[in-house]
């Protein structure tokens, strides 16, 4: 399975890459919404984790957003810092993502979300 994260911390990128390659899974990085839009589709991924605040405070919902134009069947996953507030005011589906991962990422939780989406063939 391929899977596209997004971030401009690299430090998060970096542990994002040792474990889902630990796990078997084939990481691309972008460390910019920029970057990671520009790379989509030279990626292909069957997964795409993107921070929300990066360059911008809504950089991450500008990238689903414009993966969603180019390709609305790819799981998009928002990776956020902010709390478990954003979830409870936060419309996943009107922002375009499947869901919200709280940061610190619990490796276990992310890798039973991953298993839910079937790698393409």
């Amino acid at each position: 399975m391929i899977i596209f994260c997004i971030d401009d911390d690299s430090d998060v990128l970096n542990w994002l890459r040792i474990h889902l390659e630990a796990n078997g899974h084939k990481v691309e990085t972008a460390d910019s919404s920029a970057e990671g839009i520009r790379r989509f589709d030279e990626v292909k991924p069957d997964v795409v984790f993107v921070d929300l605040m990066m360059e911008e405070p809504d950089s991450g919902i500008t990238v689903a957003k414009a993966i969603r134009a180019k390709n609305s069947s790819i799981p998009v996953y928002l990776l956020s810092s902010v709390g478990d507030s954003l979830c409870s005011i936060t419309d996943c589906e009107t922002l375009k993502f499947n869901d919200i991962i709280q940061k610190p990422i619990n490796i276990k939780n992310l890798l039973a979300l991953i298993q839910k989406h079937p790698a393409k063939q």
